[in-house]
This record gives C-alpha cells, sequence and structure tokens, in this order.
C-alpha cells in the first residue's frame, strides 16, 4: 500500500523533508495488525510515547517532545525524531493480499495476516538515513503498543512479518535497545 505520507505530512507541519531515493519515497515505519478496529486513543498513545521513551509529551509543538493530532494525523516529536501514527478500519494492503501472503513461509504469519482486520502504523517522518536508530525509535513506541488485539507486525521495507505470538514484543524491545533513539 503506497501512501504519500511526507507531502501529507509537510503540508501539515510546513517543514522541508529530505527525499529518501534509496527506498523509493517509503517512510520507515512498522504496521501493527489487529484482530478488530479498536482506535487507540490520544491519552493512551501519549501514556505507551510516555514509557517508552522516559519523558512526558505535552500538546506544545514548541516542546522537544510532544504529542498531536491534526486533521487524519496524529504527529509525536520524540526529541530530534518526528513520528506519525495512523490508524485504518481494513485490512492492510487487501488488495495485494496473495502477494503479501507468498512472502511468508510460516503458518503462524500467514496466520496472523489472514486473522486482521484493520491496521495501525507508526511512521518515521523526515528520515535522515540512519535506519538502524529510525527503527529503534518506531520499535520502542510499538512494543508499548502491542497487546491481545494486535496479531502481528508488519514491516513494509523488509517486507517482514512478525507474528504476536509471544516473540513480538521482545523483537521490538530488542530492536529498539540498539539505540537510545533520542540523540542525533
Amino acid at each position: 500500500m503506497r501512501f504519500n505520507l511526507g507531502a501529507a505530512l509537510r503540508n501539515l507541519l510546513g517543514v522541508g523533508m529530505r527525499p529518501q531515493e534509496e527506498n523509493d519515497g517509503e517512510v520507515p515505519s512498522i504496521v501493527l495488525l489487529l484482530r478488530e478496529s479498536r482506535v487507540t486513543s490520544l491519552e493512551d498513545l501519549r501514556l505507551a510515547s510516555t514509557r517508552a521513551f522516559g519523558v512526558g509529551f505535552s500538546s506544545d509543538i514548541t516542546d522537544r517532545f510532544y504529542l498531536i493530532q491534526k486533521v487524519l494525523f496524529t504527529i509525536i516529536k520524540v526529541g530530534p525524531h518526528v513520528l506519525s501514527f495512523m490508524h485504518y478500519a481494513k485490512p492492510y494492503g487487501e488488495e495485494r493480499t496473495a502477494e503479501f501472503l507468498s512472502t511468508m513461509s510460516s503458518p503462524k504469519q500467514q496466520r496472523a495476516w489472514t486473522g486482521h482486520t484493520a491496521w495501525e502504523a507508526v511512521n518515521y517522518v523526515k528520515s535522515k538515513g540512519n535506519l538502524n536508530r529510525e527503527y529503534a525509535v518506531l520499535a520502542r513506541l510499538c512494543a508499548e503498543l502491542v497487546n491481545e488485539n494486535c496479531v502481528g507486525a508488519w514491516i513494509p521495507q523488509g517486507p517482514m512479518m512478525i507474528p504476536n505470538d509471544g516473540s513480538l514484543t521482545r523483537y521490538l524491545e530488542q530492536v529498539g535497545s540498539s539505540s537510545d533513539g533520542l540523540h542525533e
């Protein structure tokens, strides 16, 4: 599923963004696949962000750490990092399900994929090309969002499918601990 998140966020935030030639304009992202469409509230997202990064998040865009909702987007600023959060009440890439399933060799992966009806994505905005650090930041937040409604995580740039079979949170925590995520 292709969505020009960069252009939409440039418009919203009024900031310039460096093109990402190496990944054809796609932003680093982690998609949490959900059994049911239950939108994470702004307050729950604020609490998850606080647990993930150990700081409080305001709604003041002049602060170093903030979380705001503007029209279709929820924006999370974590020091020098800007993330967006989205929720959709339909299966991820439903028009390409057969293609996605063909990349998954494990029955657990396939069951997780076919068992989701909605998804939430955390996207890294304004990539500077340090994908390890950027995925560490994403993973720290996603680890705090995984719950019983999450059947797995899809990483489009891999592509990689990780079912929520007890290993997903550990995987995200491991990726998240690979960088402190708050500094350039």
